[in-house]
């Protein structure tokens, strides 16, 4: 999101460090409400289901919508829902091991398992994120910019943030707005990756939520 604020909007570092807060915030807060409902809660899957539903939904809405004329309000409001979704299901995994296992073996493998997937997940996601940021991203430059004499280290500073000065007129300008939509483009791209994450945890969530009702029919 900072180079979507970067290349958009014009925005220096601590503008759009602003412009994060609304999806930090939220998802420090849910993390902790839901951290200190953990124990009073016993239908689990609700919390996956419901985090499943809201990260899947809001981002998907800004995959589709991410471009540079969009307002800054709607892509705030939908980052807060993003946060919140990610909060419900983030990390909880590991309290809930604890609750339903008693013993303390099966609590430290839950651990393990819980680290050994949860960095993975990261590094795999961060890995994807990046080739296909890089890679989409540097085509649709080539694209936008091709009538413009720009080699590819050029396209690859301006992709990462970093360009040289422009200069000024309305070829300069046109040259930036193409810029713009088609970095744009390749950052819609990568909500693609969080909105399949909110589908593998709503369709966890539901899984759970069949299991404990199938098994309440058994008893």
């Amino acid at each position: 999101m900072p180079l979507f604020y970067a290349f958009s909007k014009g925005l220096s570092a601590l503008q759009q460090t602003v412009r994060l807060l609304p999806f930090v915030l939220p998802f420090i807060v849910t993390v902790v409400i839901i951290a200190a409902c953990l124990p009073r809660v016993k239908h689990y899957g609700l919390i996956y289901l419901a985090g499943g539903a809201i990260t899947l939904g809001s981002a998907t809405a800004l995959a589709t919508t991410l471009a540079p004329n969009v307002s800054e309000s709607k892509v705030m409001g939908l980052t807060a829902l993003v946060g919140v979704g990610l909060g419900l299901h983030f990390q909880h995994s590991n309290a809930i091991s604890n609750r339903i296992h008693k013993d303390l073996r099966d609590r430290i493998e839950g651990a393990a398992l819980l680290n050994m997937s949860l960095m993975g997940g990261i590094s795999m996601a961060l890995i994807i994120a990046g080739a296909v940021y890089e890679n989409r991203g540097m085509s649709l430059l080539k694209s936008a910019l091709g009538s413009f004499d720009y080699d590819e280290g050029d396209l690859r500073e301006a992709l990462a943030g970093v360009s040289r000065d422009t200069g000024g007129g309305d070829e300069a300008h046109s040259m930036i707005a193409y810029g713009a939509n088609a970095t744009c483009k390749a950052i819609a791209l990568l909500f693609y990756i969080v909105a399949s994450s909110g589908a593998l945890c709503l369709a966890c969530g539901v899984l759970a939520v069949f299991s404990r009702s199938r098994a309440k029919k058994s008893q």
